[in-house]
C-alpha cells in the first residue's frame, strides 16, 4: 500500500523480497525514486509521468505490462503491475494499492515464439524460392528433353515409313518399340510439366477413359525386351 505521497505504507515479504529488501527496510519509502525512477530503455521516468501515483491523484485505476522495476542492486526486471486508489466512505481519496508480477519468464517465451515466427518465416520464403526455381528447372529440362525425343520420334516415323530404305520384319518391330517408348517418355516429360501446373493451380482436369489391357500390353512387350 502506497500513502497520498507515494510512501510505502504496507508491503508484503514476497514483493520485499523481489525487489531485493526486507519490509521493514521499504516501510517509509518513496516507491517512485526506490524501484519505478527509470525507463526500460535507461531514461528517466518523471515522476508526474508515474500512473502508479497517478492513480492516488484522479482515483482511476491503471495496469501496464510494458515497465520495469529496479532492484536495490541495481538490475531491472519486467512486471506487471495494476494500481488502485484507496476511497474512504466519503469519497476521499487515502491512498494507492499496488500488486505487480515479475514477468521475466513470459517475456523470454514471448521472445522465443517471435523468434521461431521469424525463423518459420525465412524458412517458408526459402521454401518458396526453391519451389520456383524447381519449377524453372523442370520447365527447362523438359523442354530440352522434348527436342532430341521429337526428332527420334521424327526419324523413327520416317524409317517405317519407308523413306530411308527398305526396312526388315525386325527392324520395323524395334522401330515401333523406339516409337512406343519414346511416347512414353514424352508423356512422362507432359506428366512432369503437369505437376508444375498443379503446383502452381494451373492444371485443367480433362477425365478419359483408358484401356488398361493395352497398357498392359505395352509394359509386357516393353519389359520383354529388356528380359
Amino acid at each position: 500500500g502506497l500513502g497520498l505521497d507515494g510512501d510505502i505504507s504496507f508491503v508484503n515479504r514476497a514483493g520485499a523480497e523481489l525487489l531485493g529488501y526486507t519490509p521493514e527496510e521499504m516501510q517509509g519509502m518513496d516507491l517512485h525514486l526506490a524501484v519505478h525512477h527509470t525507463r526500460a530503455d535507461g531514461t528517466p521516468y518523471p515522476r508526474d509521468d508515474c500512473p502508479i501515483l497517478r492513480a492516488s491523484r484522479t482515483g482511476a485505476g491503471v495496469g501496464r505490462d510494458t515497465e520495469v522495476f529496479w532492484r536495490r542492486d541495481g538490475t531491472p526486471f519486467p512486471v506487471e503491475y495494476s494500481s488502485h486508489a484507496i476511497v474512504d466512505v466519503g469519497g476521499d481519496i487515502k491512498g494507492t494499492v499496488l500488486t505487480f508480477t515479475d514477468i521475466t519468464d513470459r517475456r523470454r517465451e514471448e521472445e522465443a515464439i517471435r523468434a521461431l515466427n521469424t525463423a518459420l518465416l525465412n524458412t517458408k520464403e526459402e521454401l518458396e524460392q526453391a519451389n520456383l526455381l524447381k519449377s524453372d528447372f523442370l520447365a527447362t529440362m523438359s523442354h530440352e528433353l522434348r527436342t532430341p525425343l521429337n526428332a527420334i520420334m521424327g526419324f523413327a516415323g520416317l524409317m517405317q515409313g519407308g523413306l530411308a530404305g527398305e526396312v526388315t520384319a525386325t527392324g520395323r518391330d524395334y522401330l515401333e518399340r523406339i516409337s512406343r517408348n519414346a511416347s512414353v517418355l514424352l508423356a512422362l516429360i507432359n506428366d512432369v510439366l503437369d505437376l508444375s501446373r498443379i503446383e502452381a493451380n494451373r492444371m485443367p482436369l480433362s477425365p478419359r477413359v483408358v484401356d488398361v489391357r493395352v497398357i498392359m500390353r505395352q509394359v509386357i512387350e516393353n519389359m520383354q525386351a529388356l528380359a
